[in-house]
């Protein structure tokens, strides 16, 4: 190798170090709109994806995570201000990096996962340019993110508020039955029309309507102290609850005792000898309606006047 090949080949090596080690100002693919003054982004580290935008009417926008909500807020006007002379006249550093560093960071990819990778972009008189962190820019992406964190919580807080109310108004009535405050028509007996009390019983999501001589079936769900009531075949409405009692369907009925719990009376007889008439009794628990012989009603059944 002649001495003048040696220098080409040193000045060739020489010139390709230098183009994988020299930083260069980044170009990014992204795009602004042009209503953003500027925007953070941040992919991987334990907060995941965060994104960040300050507008040019004074506002800033944070999302969390690639599908969060979008949390708004105003900046205060010494913060807009001071972003604005700060990308007017360019105090900014425009971020750099070479192909060494990229290469590198694309083989430290455990860096991105621990750590994430973020940055800015402003936009400067129609171009999009990728800056270095700096301390006021810094200090004005916490402040948002410190406030539309707040935001954030006090949603937490009252969705899960919400949760919990409507958890406790289904507990309130769930495996509970309820009668009706007057009596009511429930059917024609022996000496024509009979009187006696209406029912309603929930137990898990289901609910049985007892009414007249019917008895109907559906589901229901808990909104604050209204409940939504589905029947298999009467429809769907809206009944309240407060205070034991149940408002349904125009008429109050009162809690009586949770069904897991209720005990059943001693026959209302215990006497050998028992009225010969026939005697239309209603179960307590179940709130079906039949006819015995006699007056001597077996247990959990209590007459129907």
């Amino acid at each position: 190798m002649t001495k003048q090949t040696q220098v080409i080949l040193i000045l060739i090596i020489a010139l390709i170090l230098f183009l994988v080690s020299y930083p260069f100002p980044e170009k990014t693919s992204f795009n602004l709109d042009d209503s953003v003054m500027l925007e953070y982004s941040k992919v991987g580290g334990i907060e995941g994806h965060t994104s960040l935008k300050v507008f040019n009417d004074g506002s800033a926008e944070h999302q969390i995570g690639f599908f969060g909500n979008i949390y708004r807020t105003p900046l205060s006007s010494e913060d807009f201000n001071n972003l604005k002379q700060f990308i007017n006249q360019e105090e900014y550093i425009v971020r750099k990096s070479s192909l060494l560093s990229k290469w590198f960071l694309a083989i430290k990819g455990k860096y991105i996962k621990d750590f994430g990778v973020g940055g800015y972009l402003v936009n400067h008189n129609g171009k999009i340019i990728a800056i270095k962190s700096n301390e006021l820019v810094d200090s004005i992406r916490d402040k948002i993110i410190f406030r539309t964190m707040k935001k954030f919580a006090e949603e937490a807080r009252t969705k899960e508020s919400e949760e919990k109310q409507l958890k406790l108004s289904c507990d309130l009535i769930k495996n509970s039955q309820f009668r009706s405050i007057e009596k009511k028509e429930i059917g024609l007996g022996p000496d024509g029309l009979a009187m006696g009390y209406w029912g309603v019983s929930f137990s898990g999501n289901e609910v049985i309507w007892r009414h007249s001589d019917v008895a109907e079936t559906g589901i229901y769900s808990c909104s604050g102290n209204i409940i939504n009531v589905k029947l298999t075949l009467g429809g769907a409405f809206k009944v309240s609850y407060e205070g034991n009692v149940l408002r349904w369907q125009g008429d109050d009925y009162v809690k009586l005792i949770e069904n897991s719990d209720l005990v059943c009376p001693a026959p209302k007889y215990v006497s050998p000898h028992c009225p010969k008439v026939i005697t239309k009794a209603r179960n307590i628990k179940t709130g079906e309606v039949k006819e015995f012989p006699d007056g001597c009603l077996p247990e959990c059944w209590e007459s129907i006047d």
